[in-house]
């Protein structure tokens, strides 16, 4: 009786757990989409020459250009994160291939890294 009142014990545990960092994982890939779709926003607005901020924040943050001009994209195609057709069921890496690329674009990508 006692092994499977600690069995019983650690299902329950463990499908806890598991719940926890689900929804961990969704609130991580939703925060990351917020923040995209802020950075487009904050290149969108700025007045200047987009191209010459974007290669100088790239370096001075450490990311690449390509991101930033997918983040650029990103708000441009959605300009409010509630009309993404998944909702916060999505992550970062399916917005740019569902939404920002064409085929042909990912596989020249997939050369170039």
């Amino acid at each position: 009786m006692k092994a499977s009142l600690a069995t019983l014990n650690i299902d329950r545990i463990a499908e806890e757990i598991k719940d926890t960092l689900l929804v961990a994982e969704f609130e991580a890939h939703w925060t990351l989409i917020e923040a995209y779709h802020q950075i487009g926003k904050i290149i969108i607005a700025y007045p200047g020459d987009r191209t010459k901020l974007v290669q100088g924040v790239a370096v001075r943050i450490e990311r690449s250009e390509r991101t930033l001009w997918y983040a650029v994209k990103f708000a441009e195609t959605f300009k409010r994160l509630d009309y993404i057709p998944e909702g916060v069921n999505v992550s970062w890496n399916k917005v740019i291939t569902k939404y920002l690329t064409t085929p042909a674009e990912d596989k020249k990508q997939d050369h170039e890294c």
